[in-house]
Order: C-alpha cells, then structure tokens, then sequence
C-alpha cells in the first residue's frame, strides 16, 4: 500500500492534482477542490458523466439535419463519401470540444486518451460509426476492469480490422492480434531471453493465441442500409482444436471453446502477475513520470490484482499518495499539444466570440484548433502507429519528444497569433472567433482574490499555470509587464478605474492589453510547457 499524503491541501497540490487528471483546469476549479479537500476531490474525480453525440455540421451528409446527430443513421446511398468525410470530421471536432470546452471535473477525458494511446487504433480503417462505438467503448470502460476492456478491444469491428482479426482464419490464422496482445497490450515483452523468447511470452505462444483467435468477424462496414457495424463469430472459421502454452503460462491447455474461447485466452494471460505491473507502470508514466520508481509501481500492481484489474482502486490509492504529491515529481512531464492546447484555452474559461454562434460554427473552429494540434506534433483520433505515439514509449526521451526545434516554434507560433492575437476563426463562413477574453478572464480570478494588486495577480497566474514556484527574476519580468514597468500601485489605478467603468474602452482596453501580454509571456516560459 502507498504512503497517503499528509501534507499541506492547498491550490499549489489541487493545481497539480488537477493539473496531472484534467485537460487544463480553471482557478475556480482549483480552489474549490481545495476547499473540499483531497478526498472528496479524488472521489469527484473519479467518477464519470455522459456526453452528448457528435453533430453533423455539414450539408455534404444529407442523410441527417446540421445540429443534429448522425449517430446510428446510415449513411445516404448518392454522394456517400463526402458524407463519411463530414462525419470523421464531426469526430474529430466532437473530440477536440471535449478536451477543450468542457469543464467537469473528471479524469474520463485524460483517461479515455491513455486508452486511446494504450489501444492505438487507425480510426480511419472503420467508418465513422464504427470509430465512434470503439471511442466510446474506451470511454464507458475508461474506469472500469482492465480485464473486460481488453475483451470488449479484441472483438470490437474496429481492432478486428486494423490488425487483420477479420481475415484470420483456422487454414491461415493471422498473428498480428495475438503479438499485440501480448506485447503491448497486456503483459509486455520483457527482456529477450532467446531467440523467440521475450522472459513474459514466447513466438509459440503467438503462434498459439492466434489459433485461438480465429473465427471473428464484422459486417455492414460502411452499410448505407444499417447505422451500425458489429462483430460475429464464424464457427466454421475458428481453429477449435487444443491449443497448448509455452512453460510461460504453466503449459497450459485452452480446449476448443468456439466463441467464448478468446476470453478462456484472455482470462489466461491475466493469471500472470506481470499483467498488473505492466498496465501499472503505464499509469505511472502517464500521470507521474517516466523515470519509474518499481516500488510504487509493484504497490499499484498488487492493489490491481487484489480487486481483480479494476482501474479506479488503482488511481484512488495512487492519486492520495505521498509520492504522487512530492515535489520531485511535479514539473516531470512535458505538456502533449492537446494538454498544451487546452491549458491555454480552458484555463483562461476562453469562448466563442459571438454567444450566438451556432454547433455549425463551433464544430468548424474545433477543426481549426485541431488542425494546429496537429502542426504540434499530434493527431488526436490518428496515433503514429500500433504503440502509439512515441512520447510515451521511446526511452530515454519519452515526453522531450514534443519539444524539438520545429515543434517548439509551432507552440510558440500557436500561442501567439492564434490564441493570444487573432485567436482561431471559422473564416470565411464569419467572423465568430476563439481565442482567450482577457477581460472575462480577470473576472474569474476575482472570484478568488483581488487581482487589483499587482503581485495578486502574478500569485494567481503561478498558482493556475506553473507546476512550481517562479524564481524570483522570472515574477518581476511578469510583473513589469503588468505595470508597463510603473510602481504597481499604477496597475492598481488602472484596475480601479476600469472596474468603476467597464464598458469604456478607454479604461477597459489598457487592461485587457497588459494581461494579454503577461499570458503571452508566460505561455512561452518553460515553466509552463511542463507539468
């Protein structure tokens, strides 16, 4: 069992316990969870809340009214891949006002990405149907069993057809499934032994899991006539002789089970306690650190075994933790673009310009903010390939990845013009814009203290987006861009007056301005692309 934290609760461990479960979290977040405190927080965290379904957004679906969802409606028979087109991109924008427009507090949205890494799927080898059910399947399952949704992720339309499930067959069964499986989903190569022997498995027991896993199938892939493709099972296809294991799993014997047989496999794998570390010590990675420490990760491994590969104990006992709270372990991890992204937009309770905006407009400027994750370095719905992306498994740089040359200029480039500046528009259709209301923003911040007060305001900023306290320099030259380099009673001044006239530009656009260029700043500080 883990250590619990007995240390101070303040908005600096609620930022970063927010910080680490959340894409990007609002001050009024982060003093709330500090005045419910640490329990009740993790209890709030971990609990789940439903969403609606993506929109179409576009005519070129004719099959379902814009604003309307296109979920379980099959697609029109005349102009059909232009429809399919308008719908993963309805995915796409569904995906990205997840993660950058919702404030619940739930780890769901940070969570349902470590399984979307976990199980990397091309999205785009289904159709949209099918990308959305296999979402949604990581997404219900995200705090549940691990057991049960590596069962559901092995028969699900979408695995089946990106690593070849659907064509294996008992006369040519196909390996790709049961490598993976092993490999990357489960229990983990370990260090290579011999040749064919990877210390958790060996090529016998590939060749073994992929005799087992025959049989499966999908139909209605793209149907214009049925909403919804499904997997079924093909007895005539499964290989249903005794399969044998190697010494790895105790030589063990799945009999022919037809199609309860890949969970006999799957139930199998699981008896080996390597399953827990493994899965563990990605949980660590993705919310502590990359440079694991084996003793915490074997603590999270026994909790998982003890309640038979739930999730939510695991993350429960992690997230109360002296560990996860030192301070060590705050600033390890450079923001993805996503978490960049949404840092940003989130954080400052950024809008749409225009209130009246429509789902239209809004799923259009989604595309726009996904469209400059992606110049970042990450395709949110497309990771690279079957591990995922390589920040989270190419030792020794894991989240380095992100920064390089190239990519730390399109961060910074993004900051600037399009969140800080001109902000992310639907242009041409018009002018509705998203990008951070500097004025709503101080709004918020007097929710918790009185951002009049110069050195108030940088507290505030630290607190909301730094991981650990500024060195002293880098408050002053925050702080001097605040006050224009005057005394900071002249921000104190400049506040007042706006405050006693906030619909006059004149005192109202002086302000908007210097907090503007403050977020500028700091969103290019290094203190801030980490966390």
């Amino acid at each position: 069992m883990l250590t619990p934290y007995q240390g101070n609760w303040t908005n600096k461990e609620s930022a970063h316990l927010l910080r680490r479960t959340l894409f990007g979290a609002t001050i009024e977040q982060i003093t709330n969870a500090t005045t419910n405190g640490l329990t009740q927080t993790i209890t709030d965290l971990l609990s789940t809340y439903n969403v609606s379904p993506p929109l179409s957004y576009s005519e070129d679906d004719t099959s379902v009214n814009i604003g309307e969802t296109w979920i379980g409606v099959p697609l029109p028979t005349i102009d059909r891949q232009p429809a399919k087109q308008t719908r993963y991109n309805s995915l796409r924008a569904w995906l990205i006002e997840r993660v950058t427009q919702h404030n619940t507090l739930s780890i769901v949205e940070k969570l349902s990405f470590f399984w979307q890494n976990h199980f990397a799927c091309d999205f785009l080898s289904s159709d949209p149907q099918g990308s959305y059910e296999y979402l949604m399947l990581l997404r219900n399952n995200c705090l549940g069993n691990f057991k049960q949704l590596v069962k559901g992720l092995t028969i699900h339309p979408l695995m089946l057809r990106f690593l070849n499930g659907h064509s294996s067959s008992k006369d040519h069964p196909n390996e790709n499934f049961a490598r993976e499986l092993f490999e990357l989903y489960t229990i983990g190569k370990g260090p290579q032994i011999a040749s064919g022997d990877y210390t958790n498995y060996t090529e016998h027991d590939i060749l073994e899991g992929a005799k087992i896993l025959t049989g499966w199938r999908y139909r209605n892939h793209s149907s214009t006539t049925l909403p919804q493709i499904s997997s079924y099972f093909t007895a005539s296809r499964h290989d249903n002789t005794d399969k044998t294991l190697s010494e790895k799993f105790g030589n063990a014997i799945i009999t022919g089970n037809g199609e309860t047989e890949y969970a006999d496999f799957i139930d199998l794998i699981f008896q080996q306690n390597e399953v827990a570390r493994f899965i563990c010590k990605k949980l660590y990675q993705w919310f502590v650190k990359a440079d694991v420490d084996t003793a915490i990760v074997d603590a999270m491994a026994q909790t998982m075994i003890t309640n038979n590969y739930d999730v939510t104990p695991v993350l429960r006992e992690l997230f109360l933790s002296e560990h996860f709270f030192d301070i060590a372990n705050r600033g390890t991890i450079v923001k993805n673009p996503i978490e960049l992204m949404a840092s940003m937009l989130k954080s400052t309770n950024s809008t749409l310009s225009n209130l009246n905006y429509s789902e239209q407009d809004n799923y259009r400027i989604m595309l726009v903010v996904r469209y400059h994750i992606k110049l970042a370095g990450m395709e949110y719905f497309r990771p690279p390939n079957v591990a995922g992306w390589t920040a989270y498994y190419l030792e020794p740089s894991f989240s380095d990845l992100w920064i390089n040359s190239a990519l730390l200029l399109q961060r910074f480039n993004t900051t600037k013009s399009a969140i800080i500046y001109s902000g992310f528009s639907n242009h041409p259709v018009n002018d509705v814009r998203y990008k951070v209301d500097f004025l709503n923003f101080l709004e918020q911040l007097e929710q918790v203290s009185n951002p009049s007060n110069a050195e108030t305001v940088i507290d505030l900023l630290e607190t909301l987006f730094v991981c650990k306290p500024l060195a002293v320099n880098q408050r002053n030259a925050l702080k001097s861009t605040l006050t224009d380099g005057l005394p900071d009673f002249e921000w104190t001044a400049e506040y007042t007056d706006y405050l006693a006239n906030p619909d006059d530009t004149t005192f109202s656009d002086p302000v908007a301005e210097r907090i503007k260029l403050v977020l500028a700043q700091l969103f290019q500080m290094p203190e801030f692309q980490i966390q």
